[in-house]
C-alpha cells in the first residue's frame, strides 16, 4: 500500500518486532527501507556486533539500512560505540548510523566518531514537545542530519 519505511528496535518485544517484521517483508527486502536499534545496554563493541547479528537474523535480511544507538549509554564511552558502527558501515552491512534520544552535545560527539556523518537522529519532537527547535533541529539542518521524530502526536 506503499508504505517502504519500517522502524523498530532490538528491545521491542525481546526481538520479536525484528522476527514479525522479517517474516512480513523477506520477500520485499529490496523494495522497503529497515531501521533498527541496539539497545543502551548492549553498546559496546562486543555488545553490538552481537545484537546486530541477532537482529539480521531476526529481519531475515543480511545488512540494515539505518541503525541506531537507542540512547546514550553514559557508562560506556562512545569511541567504543562508533568503533563497532564503524566497522558495520565499512563492511556493509549497516547504511547509514543513526542515533536516539541524543541532544546537541551528544550527537555533536558523536559525528565527530563516525567515518562517514551519522545520517539521523531519532527524537521526541510534536506540537507539544518542541524543545528541539532552539538548537538541534537548527544543527540537523545545518548539517544535512536527517531528524527523525517519534510521537509527533504526543
Amino acid at each position: 500500500m506503499g508504505i517502504n519505511f519500517f522502524d523498530t528496535a532490538e528491545v521491542y518485544s525481546e526481538g520479536g518486532s525484528e522476527r514479525l517484521l522479517g517474516e512480513f517483508t523477506s520477500d520485499l527486502r529490496e523494495d522497503i527501507i529497515i531501521a533498527s536499534k541496539v539497545s543502551p545496554s548492549h553498546s559496546t563493541y562486543k555488545g553490538i556486533i552481537k545484537v546486530f547479528n541477532r537482529s539480521i537474523d531476526g529481519l531475515k535480511t543480511n545488512y540494515i539500512d539505518l541503525y541506531y544507538v537507542h540512547w546514550p549509554n553514559l557508562l560506556i564511552p562512545m569511541k567504543f560505540t562508533a568503533k563497532a558502527f564503524n566497522e558495520l558501515l565499512d563492511s556493509g552491512r549497516i547504511g547509514a548510523i543513526g542515533v536516539s534520544n541524543f541532544n546537541l552535545k551528544r550527537l555533536i560527539k558523536s559525528d565527530k566518531l563516525t567515518h562517514s556523518r551519522v545520517s539521523a537522529d531519532q527524537v521526541r519532537y510534536s506540537l507539544l514537545s518542541r524543545n528541539i527547535e532552539k538548537d538541534l533541529l537548527p544543527y540537523c539542518l545545518r548539517n544535512k542530519i536527517t531528524l527523525v521524530a517519534y510521537s509527533p502526536l504526543d
